[in-house]
């Protein structure tokens, strides 16, 4: 009777954690999460889409995509503000030039800074801002906003968790 009993609470056990390992179980209709907990969204452009991760938090928006090395290809970070305003980025402790797509609440491009460059070492930067009023900001690797048809007057489609 003890073997049955441990048999039956070992394959519990297994079968939970091989759920948990798959993803499997969870019908809630959560997001995906990234490495570091944020949801993943499907963000969608005039010419693509792309899988990115959202930062909602003053925490996740601080630390950004620094110490990263690169992106995955078709993939970015969508920075929610949550509200509308105007908005300054620095490139600290940034490995990879970016291109950053400012977005209004209507989920129109209000502008793209083409290129940012890295800060050097020990150093912010030169900020970057918004050229008006925003809602959210997209950070892709250089030139990836050019080929997804991402420019001033675009609109994107996204829904967040």
């Amino acid at each position: 009777m003890r073997a049955r009993a441990f048999s039956a609470l070992a394959f519990a056990l297994v079968t939970a954690l091989l759920v948990a390992s798959c993803g499997g179980g969870d019908d809630s209709g959560a997001a995906p999460t990234s490495a570091n907990g944020m949801p993943v969204i499907e963000l969608r452009a005039p010419d693509g889409a792309l899988r990115v991760e959202v930062a909602r938090t003053v925490d996740e928006r601080a630390l950004g995509l620094s110490n990263r090395d690169r992106l995955d290809d078709g993939a970015g970070m969508l920075f929610d503000l949550g509200e509308t305003r105007r908005a300054t980025f620095v490139m600290r402790d940034m490995r990879f030039a970016l291109d950053m797509v400012w977005i209004d609440a209507g989920r129109r491009v209000a502008g793209v800074t083409a290129n940012a460059q890295p800060a050097p070492p020990g150093s912010m930067g030169p900020p970057y801002g918004s050229p008006g009023e925003v809602r959210y900001v997209l950070e892709v690797t250089a030139g990836v906003a050019g080929e997804l048809g991402i420019a001033e007057g675009a609109e994107l489609d996204f829904t967040l968790p």
